[in-house]
């Protein structure tokens, strides 16, 4: 009886260890020298042939390509060696990552949780940047967005104005 609890718990033990679904998107904030950066990894695959990307989502839809991919144990690592980040972290429920994204030997706290992130030119448009006037003074404000479609490129152009100089 002692025996055949055994081999099912072990049974169970090994399903539940290669069950541990960590492809998607899995989003963080990261604090670098009081900067806030939103990251977003993407990945994707299965067992082996996992991939992924880094994505800023405040900034950029093209994402760096992460060259190491790996998850044993519950233990994460995802390493774009190139720009010298490395993300290092341990799955500590379904939805969350808890760990650290080191950059160049410079460590960082993140917890990463699971999630889409919209990361289209239209969501990114309706994001407030840094440089938007504040509805302290009456403007008039004019935002355009032209997106070539053939160079998968937008560019957004702010206009702002003070309402005052169109009075007659």
């Amino acid at each position: 009886m002692k025996k055949a609890v055994l081999i099912l718990a072990s049974i169970l033990a090994t399903f539940f260890a290669t069950s541990q679904n960590i492809t998607g998107q899995w989003s963080g904030k990261l604090n670098m020298n009081g900067n806030e950066i939103n990251v977003v990894f993407d990945i994707k695959g299965k067992g082996n042939n996992m991939y992924a990307k880094l994505y800023n989502a405040g900034q950029t839809r093209r994402g760096l390509d992460v060259d190491v991919v790996s998850f044993r144990d519950s233990i994460i690592t995802l390493r774009i060696t190139n720009a010298k980040i490395e993300f290092s972290g341990a799955l500590i429920s379904e939805n969350t990552l808890a760990g650290g994204l080191t950059q160049k030997s410079v460590y960082y706290p993140l917890e990463l949780k699971k999630g889409y992130v919209d990361l289209t030119p239209q969501a990114k448009a309706k994001i407030r940047r840094p440089e938007s006037v504040k509805d302290m003074y009456s403007y008039y404000n004019e935002e355009v967005v032209f997106e070539n479609k053939l160079e998968k490129m937008v560019l957004v152009v702010i206009s702002n104005f003070v309402s005052s100089y169109f009075r007659n």
